[in-house]
């Protein structure tokens, strides 16, 4: 009896193994459902950017692209002063040097300098007209607000007393001399038509001791205090050859140069300025027959700034000229000097004066 009972088990636990290992593979029919599962593993790695695989490429490419647009740019440091800006796949080279104070001076005096170019004729003399037309004028502002002139004001004006303070010395001497010619013609224009600069005084102030402009925070508002009380009177910024090189807009004074002053070259500018000026028949005279000199006025007004150290001021005066202009004279040379003509330095004749103010201000 056990025995039989022990035949029927052994029979079904076989059956039972032959059942599972067949269902463990499916045969030839099931191959359908086979394909199916895999075609949909398949779709499920092209839409799952996460899922890995040679099908995701196409997709993740995309989305690279879009994501890149998103992605601020990368800064990348390259070599001396140009680095690299990483816009997502794009890589663009720039020059990321910070401009120094210097070179920001500079390239604001480019305004002046292109101002003096235009408006100066064969004798540096201003064309006053043509300048004010250009500016239109209208007898209280400047309506063309783009033009250089504009522009360069705009920068005299701006300059607060922090910034002068923290450029070099020769960075402000140019600052204030351009200034002081540039706020002059100014005031010339706002004036114009006039036969010279004393007109736009009064008889309580001269043209150079009104309030007529505010720099530095509003430290200096006349041109005296620009050329006597700083350039003159302080003691780092004082030079003789600065005489040559600030224009009272007058006919005597030494003529505007056709550029800017600007810090990298200003010594060998005020250098070749002086020399211009002794050299100027008309400012400057001499007769080696006669062993004399017919000097500015300028250099008799400010004789003390023309002394050398350790010269008399005949000495110091004759040495000056002499390796400026004059290289013939002794210490016999004779100095007088000639009459200062205030009269305009206006390259405008009386009728195109006339004629182009009258249209300016329409």
């Amino acid at each position: 009896m056990l025995k039989k009972f022990f035949f029927t088990c052994c029979i079904f636990v076989s059956c039972e193994i032959f059942t599972v290992e067949k269902n463990s593979y499916p045969n030839k029919s099931d191959n359908n459902i086979k394909e199916k599962i895999s075609e949909n593993n398949v779709k499920y790695k092209k839409t799952n950017p996460t899922s890995k695989g040679s099908n995701t490429k196409s997709i993740l490419n995309k989305k690279t692209v879009i994501e890149d647009k998103a992605k601020p740019p990368v800064l990348k440091k390259g070599k001396g002063n140009r680095d690299n800006i990483q816009h997502g796949n794009k890589l663009s080279v720039v020059n990321t040097k910070k401009t120094s104070p210097v070179e920001n001076s500079i390239h604001q005096h480019r305004y002046f300098t292109n101002v003096l170019k235009k408006y100066l004729d064969g004798n540096n003399f201003v064309k006053y007209w043509q300048l004010k037309c250009d500016l239109k004028y209208n007898g209280k502002v400047f309506k063309n607000q783009q033009h250089d002139f504009i522009k360069y004001l705009n920068f005299i004006k701006g300059t607060t007393r922090k910034e002068f303070n923290s450029w070099s010395k020769d960075q402000r001497i140019a600052y204030l001399i351009n200034a002081y010619n540039a706020l002059t013609i100014e005031l010339i224009i706002k004036n114009y038509p006039i036969d010279s600069i004393k007109d736009t005084g009064s008889l309580f102030s001269s043209a150079w001791s009104k309030k007529i402009f505010s720099i530095l925070d509003g430290s200096i508002k006349t041109l005296d205090t620009i050329e006597h009380d700083v350039l003159r009177k302080e003691k780092e910024y004082k030079d003789f050859r600065h005489h040559a090189a600030l224009n009272c807009a007058s006919y005597s004074c030494p003529v505007l140069r056709k550029e800017a002053y600007v810090s990298t070259r200003l010594n060998k500018q005020l250098d070749e300025q002086m020399r211009l000026w002794l050299k100027d028949s008309q400012r400057n005279k001499v007769d080696y027959k006669e062993n004399k000199v017919f000097l500015s006025k300028v250099f008799s007004w400010f004789d003390e700034d023309f002394k050398l150290v350790g010269l008399s001021e005949k000495k110091s005066l004759l040495k000056i000229i002499k390796n400026y202009g004059f290289p013939l004279v002794n210490s016999k040379t004779r100095v007088s000097y000639l009459s200062y003509d205030w009269n305009l330095n206006d390259a405008t004749n009386k009728s195109q004066k006339e004629k182009k103010c009258i249209m300016s201000t329409r």
